[in-house]
């Protein structure tokens, strides 16, 4: 599907800041743009996490809502929900997926544990090696998968594998069915098998369209592989904050609603409002609908084929949520040449996209769910040609430098 299967039923006008603004705000920013301001900004493509625009059953429900401390309504409803679509018993609502990560991996993740994984984001990677764990990537190139032969070489009795659905390498790699079940075989039942699904509806759909079965045949045939999952409702869900844990083992429940108890908040809102709760709960009704699915993969689609016949080097195949751009190709013989790009982008056009670190920088176009137009990512493609074609980008020195998750952090100075 090529045009939007929804109406436009409130609008948001888009900055337009002068390109005076924009040198000012980069300089501001200190040519990071994970620091620029969101209203000097007009067509941000930085995240797909929360940044996507509700409906009005969504916000019908959140008006409806609950705010009572323990047990509301909306806790009840949610629980139903996902217990019917997962077939996992035990639910637990977080206020977002790295507090999930937080609370999880403190009580199942132990001091020198090694955690395989098809990819890990960065921040999933950061909490493993905060609780003492070594994370192992074993990823299939070209693919979202886990190496089945590396893992079978690797795993022995009451191993961890996290599998990300979809893998947030290079704009969403799908993982597909089988090698789940790969995965859950090697492991036996005596391993422990974690999905992060922050993306697992955009990964079922691929699948459902290449096996030719239905979509929440997958879905539940994915889950029901997992000892565990968690998300973040930011990205599929169609919420601005939220997360979620599943569980099947009650002892491992009891202790979830513990530590969730000190750190988020009761166990029934984990950190959220009632009204959080019932967005969430709604979005489990949308994000099945397949006319929105196939717009939404087409698309991020649609920008990557835009940039490609143009000569833009992408990555290839593009993925479910994002266009990446290998940034040694895009801005040849730069240092730090993803963050000069980015900038550069920025300046000519007031496009923000992202800056990663994927075994080299890359620039990542990050599609906001049911934001943005087909005729707005027109432009996102010609800015993005413009400024490959001109070939003209800032040489930044780093002035600082964190220790960990250094892309969001980081600040330059013009060399």
């Amino acid at each position: 599907m090529e045009f939007e299967p929804f109406r436009i039923a409130a609008v948001s006008p888009l900055p337009f800041p002068t390109r005076k603004e924009r040198v000012q705000e980069l300089e501001r920013a200190e040519y990071n743009v994970f620091r620029l301001r969101s209203n000097l900004i007009t067509i941000d493509l930085v995240s797909d996490s929360g940044t996507g625009a509700m409906s009005q059953q969504q916000w019908q429900r959140m008006l409806l809502a609950d705010e009572s401390f323990a047990y509301q309504q909306s806790y009840d409803q949610l629980v139903a929900t996902v217990k019917g679509i997962t077939g996992l018993p035990y639910i637990l609502p977080i206020h977002q997926g790295r507090a999930a990560e937080n609370i999880l991996f403190s009580s199942v993740i132990k001091r020198e544990t090694r955690v395989y994984s098809n990819r890990l984001f960065s921040t999933t990677k950061a909490h493993l090696e905060r609780f003492g764990a070594k994370p192992v990537e074993l990823p299939v190139k070209g693919s979202g998968n886990i190496d089945l032969t590396r893992l079978r070489k690797r795993i022995g009795k009451g191993s961890i594998v996290i599998l990300s659905l979809t893998s947030n390498y290079h704009g969403g790699q799908v993982v597909t069915l089988d090698n789940i079940e790969g995965v859950r075989d090697l492991l036996g039942r005596g391993g422990l098998l974690i999905i992060d699904g922050s993306r697992f509806v955009e990964n079922a759909y691929r699948e459902s369209k290449r096996l030719g079965i239905g979509l929440k045949k997958v879905i539940k045939k994915t889950f029901s592989l997992c000892d565990i999952f968690y998300l973040s409702t930011k990205k599929d869900l169609l919420t601005n904050i939220g997360g979620l844990i599943g569980v099947r083992d009650h002892e491992l429940y009891q202790k979830l609603r513990e530590e969730l108890l000190l750190f988020e908040g009761f166990p029934t809102h984990g950190g959220l409002a009632g009204r959080d709760i019932a967005a969430i709960t709604q979005a489990f009704q949308e994000i099945t609908d397949e006319r929105y699915l196939a717009f939404r993969l087409g698309q991020v689609r649609r920008l990557g084929e835009r940039l490609k016949r143009a000569g833009v080097p992408v990555h290839e195949p593009f993925g479910c949520h994002a266009i990446t751009i290998p940034a040694e190709e895009y801005a040849p013989g730069i240092s730090y040449p993803g963050f000069s790009a980015a900038a550069q982008i920025y300046l000519d056009g007031g496009i923000r996209c992202g800056v990663f670190d994927e075994d080299g920088e890359v620039i990542r176009l990050a599609v906001p769910r049911r934001v943005y137009t087909e005729s707005q990512l027109c432009h996102v493609s010609r800015i993005v040609t413009q400024t490959y074609r001109k070939g003209r980008f800032l040489h930044l020195l780093p002035i600082y430098k964190p220790r960990r998750l250094s892309n969001f952090l980081l600040r330059f100075k013009i060399r």
